[in-house]
């Protein structure tokens, strides 16, 4: 068994986009990296080859010896099962890092093919800007009758150790006709952040490239709420139906638990 690592040097607000592979001999990738301003560590393991499984984990290299030994500390890990996703968004003082990909060997193929995407983003000036495929919410249903509303809730947590969750809807590519009233209805969602302790905000994406980043221009006009504190946060009326949309919570200071809801209706539009 064998360990390769890979040298990023100084990590930034630029993602860097790379992959490589596992096998039974390469069981392990380490990517090490300094990041010069405390910011958010964010990691996305995506692209798993298809019924295998790999994990992330991430320690501070504490005599910045560019080598996973036993004087680093452990700071966080994503262990979701099969080809699934895992992401790490960890808020860290400026140092030396290392970022752990490592086959997960029961149940593996001779060979696992992965992608890595890695950014640092600085608290209060930029959030992170990966986009993991964390909580599937789906395609979001229509309520029976036009003057109705249905609302999806969804139960997370932010802070210093997990600084971003994103979600991924969409609504449904159809338009409604009431024949009592003649009128035509479109589908809308409000999301909303409720149950605040600490400040987080809201705000949706549209991954127009597929990839898996947010690139400038791709948080949708009006998709943003940002009040201070802990007041709630709400987006109201968003309204494009068919296309994959990312609703990613952020923490702005402190932890907090949070509640987001979808709230999904028919809204009248003239054709």
């Amino acid at each position: 068994m064998a360990t390769y690592t890979h040298n990023i040097g100084n990590l930034t607000n630029t993602a860097i986009q790379g992959g490589d592979l596992l096998n039974d001999y390469w069981t392990e990738d380490h990517y090490t990296f300094n990041i010069s301003n405390s910011s958010s560590i964010n990691l996305n393991l995506h692209n798993i080859t298809m019924n295998d499984d790999a994990d992330l984990k991430l320690y501070r290299d504490v005599n910045a010896n560019g080598v996973l030994d036993g004087a680093d500390e452990f700071l966080q890990s994503s262990t979701n099962l099969y080809s699934a996703d895992d992401s790490i968004n960890y808020f860290a003082n400026a140092g030396s890092y290392i970022a752990v990909v490592e086959r997960y060997a029961l149940g593996s193929q001779d060979r696992l093919d992965y992608e890595l995407d890695l950014s640092a983003t600085h608290q209060y000036r930029s959030h992170p800007n990966l986009l993991p495929d964390e909580f599937e919410v789906g395609e979001l249903s229509t309520p029976t009758s036009f003057t109705g509303r249905e609302t999806t809730s969804y139960y997370g947590w932010v802070g210093n150790a997990n600084t971003a969750d994103t979600y991924v809807f969409s609504l449904r590519d159809i338009d409604g006709f009431d024949p009592q009233t003649f009128r035509f209805y479109r589908p809308r969602v409000n999301i909303s952040l409720t149950g605040l302790s600490s400040d987080a905000d809201i705000r949706i994406i549209r991954d127009s490239n597929n990839n898996d980043i947010i690139d400038s221009g791709e948080v949708i006009v009006g998709g943003s709420s940002t009040n201070g504190g802990t007041s709630s946060e709400l987006i109201s009326g968003i309204s494009i139906r068919g296309d994959e949309l990312i609703v990613q919570v952020y923490q702005y200071s402190g932890d907090t638990n949070y509640q987001l809801n979808f709230e999904s209706y028919w809204g009248r539009f003239i054709s």
